[in-house]
């Protein structure tokens, strides 16, 4: 049964990947593609029981409510002798744990399962085999074509170093790409070059890459559901190693930020990692994407 894993920060573009995956490989699955939320960040923050989530699988694939089983291991164990001989995908978006979609894999050869995480899932790829996607954010030349797709002609004629500009206010982060252009090509037509300069103010960036009432499209929002989910220290360090303002903090440099000894600042940063709020570096060093910075600056400075 193939189990591919797609990690990275929040607003990366791992949920419109799997999609497009899907449906660009739809004719590989002639018994269908299932879709479930698992719900770890959002709004409510209630992950999805894995027991609900099998009652809806069951469902989708014919099976009466008066035959599901009551138990979670129960759903679990009939699901998979529903899938026995299917060929089928099952996408499972935004999972919290690595326990959570082991309870939903269904074991079948000719089905394949399509995660998406904030996590690592280190678990999946350790006991599994699961194999490993993990997505950072664009290139500058391909964070451009983002811009100009979603901004269309209100971007023709924009000298092309603004362009970089914003990408770069943006931290090449597809979400922040397309709510900036969205946002530029709606408003006033300002020069592109003055909404550059707005953008070099932190909190300003944030407020400007927001859509307004609606919290699934706000750069701010979207950050804040994964730093609530972090432990009091891990949250701590990264309000304050993301508000250092250092492009590539050593181990060293973390324990200084953190007031902590240099064991336990790699520790935390390494939690900061498998959730992809920090980077590691080709040093031995941590980066913070320049976005997940501000958010961090914000919050220390609250």
């Amino acid at each position: 049964m193939p189990l591919v894993v797609i990690d990275g920060m929040p607003g990366v573009g791992k949920t419109a990947l799997a999609l497009k995956w899907a449906h660009r490989n739809a004719a590989l699955f002639p018994d269908g593609v299932l879709f479930h939320h698992l719900r770890a960040h959002g709004p409510a923050a209630a992950p999805a029981d894995p027991a609900d989530v099998l009652a809806a699988s069951l469902r989708a694939v014919g099976i009466d409510d008066h035959a599901i089983p009551a138990g979670l291991w129960d759903r679990a164990a009939l699901y998979r002798t529903a899938l026995t001989g299917r060929r089928m995908l099952i996408v499972l978006d935004d999972a919290a744990t690595a326990d959570q979609v082991r309870a939903l894999l269904p074991g079948a050869p000719g089905c394949m399962v399509l995660v998406t995480s904030r996590g690592r899932l280190a678990g999946l790829v350790a006991r599994d085999g699961a194999a490993r996607l993990s997505l950072g954010p664009l290139s500058r030349e391909d964070a451009s074509v983002l811009l100009h797709g979603v901004a269309g002609a209100a971007l023709h004629g924009a000298r092309p170093e603004a362009v970089s500009a914003l990408s770069d206010r943006c931290g090449h982060l597809p979400l922040a790409l397309r709510i900036a252009a969205e946002n530029f090509s709606a408003g006033p037509q300002d020069s592109l070059e003055g909404v550059v300069g707005e953008l070099s103010d932190p909190r300003g960036r944030l407020d400007f890459l927001s859509c307004a009432g609606d919290t699934a499209a706000s750069v701010r929002a979207v950050f804040s559901w994964s730093y609530r989910s972090l432990p009091q220290d891990a949250a701590r360090a990264f309000r304050l190693i993301g508000a250092s303002g250092a492009e590539d903090i050593s181990p060293q440099g973390a324990a200084r930020v953190l007031g902590v000894t240099e064991d336990l600042a790699v520790r935390l940063a390494q939690l900061l990692c498998q959730v992809n709020l920090l980077q590691p570096t080709a040093s031995g060093g941590y980066r913070c994407n320049p976005l997940l910075a501000a958010y961090a600056a914000e919050l220390a400075a609250a």
